[in-house]
């Protein structure tokens, strides 16, 4: 009975829904990439979408079972607010290729970025 109270809270954590937002955002943003790119394909759809159910799964059940275990939610909290970061780093790399432009400053920091300075490795 804890357990199933534990997932409740997880849905309507503000983190998990924040989550889940940007986790849609960065595979409609992959989508337009890849057809834009002409490489939208099953295999990929497949590979993105597995990625991302497997990554939620993992954020809901073992996130929920360190909550109950530890009796806090910041464990959950701070792995959310990774794994957004992570999905939101992916959303930028995906915009970049789709063809919007990032200041130099910026994207001389993300691998999979297009960079225009001079010096890579400033």
């Amino acid at each position: 009975m804890i357990y199933l109270e534990q997932f409740k809270q997880l849905f309507i954590s503000t983190e998990f829904v924040i989550y889940v937002l940007i986790m849609v955002t960065d595979i409609i943003t992959g989508n337009i990439k890849a057809l834009i790119k002409n490489e939208w394909n099953s295999n990929n759809g497949v590979k993105g979408l597995l990625k991302h159910f497997s990554v939620t799964t993992f954020a809901i059940f073992v996130l929920s079972s360190f909550t109950i275990y530890y009796d806090t939610p910041t464990y959950q909290t701070t792995v959310l607010i990774f794994l957004s970061g992570i999905n939101l780093m992916s959303i930028l790399e995906n915009l970049d290729q789709i063809g919007v432009k990032f200041p130099d400053k910026m994207t001389k920091y993300f691998s999979q970025m297009t960079y225009k300075g001079e010096n890579k490795n400033e």
